[in-house]
């Protein structure tokens, strides 16, 4: 009996852990399918094609529907014009808010399709922008081109 308790107990410790190992599913993102954090949750971001947690079919990054040259960080710069106030504006179709004015730039966050934005600056054909994420009492600041943006 001892024998057959101590060639059955691995092997049922074996099956036990295969078992929840098959039940605990990874995580990848809806909509580049890559895999993320399993501590990942609905509203943080991919870390792969930034799209937010749970929001995969309402927002997306922006391609290419509109043409911009990447050229444009280092002469804007030069140009850049800081507003004396904020204008009220919203973005056409799902917009990309940069960390600086140029398509290479790191994208902070996708801005939704008509969602208010405050555009408080201009660098070239670049709007320096603060988006109110979710109704936010502090801005995320940024750059979106003029293509996308409509007063």
């Amino acid at each position: 009996m001892k024998t057959l308790v101590t060639y059955l107990l691995p092997v049922i410790f074996s099956l036990l852990v295969s078992t929840l190992a098959i039940g605990q599913s990874s995580k990848s993102c809806g909509s580049c399918q890559k895999p993320v954090s399993s501590n990942s949750q609905v509203g943080d971001y991919c870390p792969h094609c930034n799209v937010r947690w749970g929001y995969e079919n309402t927002t997306s990054t922006t391609t290419s529907n509109y043409n911009y040259d990447n050229s444009d960080y280092n002469a804007n710069y030069s140009s850049y014009e800081e507003f004396d106030f904020a204008l009220s504006a919203y973005v056409n179709s799902s917009a990309n808010l940069r960390a600086y004015a140029s398509k290479s730039a790191l994208i902070w966050v996708v801005v939704p399709k008509y969602e208010s934005i405050k555009v408080i600056g201009k660098s070239g054909d670049w709007y320096h922008v603060n988006y109110y994420e979710g109704g936010a009492l502090v801005p995320r600041t940024g750059y979106i081109h003029k293509t996308l943006i409509k007063f």
